[in-house]
């Protein structure tokens, strides 16, 4: 079994910013990536192509760790023009998301340390560092998984086991008379409300007026004979993927 936290980056950069652009999308539950080219590209969501969700993607990424346009376009082969372009219009409409990471530029030049929610820090002696801008979500979505293992080693079933951690995904194995439990298991403490990480919002009010029940991460999660079928796009694994799931009665517990 493998279950996958749905974007938690762009979700966390998104509720620590509190911006209401980014907000919405997420409490509509839209495909984000797709949402956020349609933005930037002007277009409407049903004419965004593959190539432009993906390089949306990269710059979107790319930018919440600190590149800057030249080197996202040299990455991912996107002409230059085309990135400046979007990151104009992108900074525009999410100027929420804009104004707290510029924000964090002088906190750490006043006390030369960030702490996320959990209160973990991490100091730097010089601003101009670009590893500042991502630290608030990486950092906060590592507490997230520590915490989420932990609860997982206690409360999975017994013939479900924890092989490893994958950045925002985790990997079990599980026998097939228990594996209905360890789905509702893995959902259960992977979707669970995060309070602390509301509470550390640059805006707590504006976030639970999107989320007046709290906050939560969706998870994908996808079961195969072996990790690469749980997660493969392979139409060959999707299709016994499909036929385990029916096999299994799993299909009334997929989101």
């Amino acid at each position: 079994m493998s279950a996958d936290a749905s974007q938690i980056e762009w979700r966390l950069n998104m509720i620590l910013s509190a911006d209401e652009v980014g907000l919405e999308l997420l409490a509509q539950g839209v495909d984000n990536h797709k949402a956020v080219a349609s933005i930037a590209l002007q277009k409407p969501v049903s004419s965004i192509t593959p190539e432009e969700r993906a390089n949306a993607k990269f710059i979107v990424y790319g930018l919440s760790y600190g590149r800057q346009a030249p080197a996202i376009s040299k990455g991912h082969g996107i002409p230059i023009e085309w990135v400046y372009t979007f990151v104009d219009r992108f900074f525009e409409r999410f100027a929420g998301y804009f104004t707290w990471r510029e924000s964090l530029i002088p906190l750490v030049q006043s006390q030369n340390f960030l702490a996320n929610p959990y209160k973990r820090r991490r100091y730097w002696y010089s601003a101009v560092n670009t590893e500042i801008y991502n630290y608030p979500a990486s950092s906060t979505a590592a507490d997230m998984m520590i915490e989420q293992v932990t609860q997982l080693e206690r409360e999975l079933p017994k013939d479900a086991t924890l092989r490893l951690t994958v950045h925002d995904e985790v990997v079990l194995n599980v026998l097939k008379d228990v594996i209905r439990e360890t789905w509702i298991c893995v959902r259960d403490v992977m979707e669970k409300k995060w309070p602390l990480i509301e509470a550390a919002s640059y805006k707590p009010e504006v976030v639970k007026r999107f989320y007046p029940q709290g906050w939560s991460v969706p998870v994908d999660i996808g079961i195969g004979e072996n990790w690469k079928m749980a997660k493969s796009k392979d139409p060959q694994d999707k299709i016994r993927r499909e036929e385990l799931m029916k096999e299994l009665g799993l299909k009334d517990l997929e989101t």
